[in-house]
Formats: structure tokens, C-alpha cells, sequence
């Protein structure tokens, strides 16, 4: 999580009309992962949510959803 966080934080720093449309890439990169994760784990698509359940807000904070030491 923390070096996907870097990695996107990398991004946004170089492509600066990127951050306006992050809504839209997640949107269609959920759709991915989602139909990713339906093969991955051979459990049916509506095991996941239908929408991405976090905010990008919530995904690009350093300190949301990490474990404890």
C-alpha cells in the first residue's frame, strides 16, 4: 500500500492535469481490479462491493489503513 500510495504520488507530481480526473481512472480501474479479484480468488463478483469502497482521499493518505507496526 505505501509504495503504490509513492508511486501514485510520483504521478500526480508529473502529470499535473492528471489529478482532475482521478474520480474517472478510479472508476474504470476498480472495474478491473474487481473483475481481477473475481478470478484470483474463484469467488463470485458480488463478493465485492460494486464501487470502490474508499475515496481517493482515503487512498492517497499516508496514515489510512495501514497495520500497526
Amino acid at each position: 500500500i505505501v509504495e503504490q500510495r509513492q508511486r501514485i504520488q510520483n504521478r500526480l507530481k508529473k502529470a499535473l492535469g492528471l489529478e482532475s480526473k482521478l474520480t474517472e481512472i478510479l472508476i474504470e480501474a476498480y472495474d478491473d481490479v474487481r473483475d481481477l479479484a473475481t478470478v484470483q480468488t474463484n469467488l463470485p463478483s458480488a463478493t465485492f462491493p460494486p464501487e470502490c469502497p474508499y475515496t481517493i482521499e482515503q487512498m492517497l493518505d499516508k496514515t489510512y489503513y495501514l497495520l500497526p507496526p
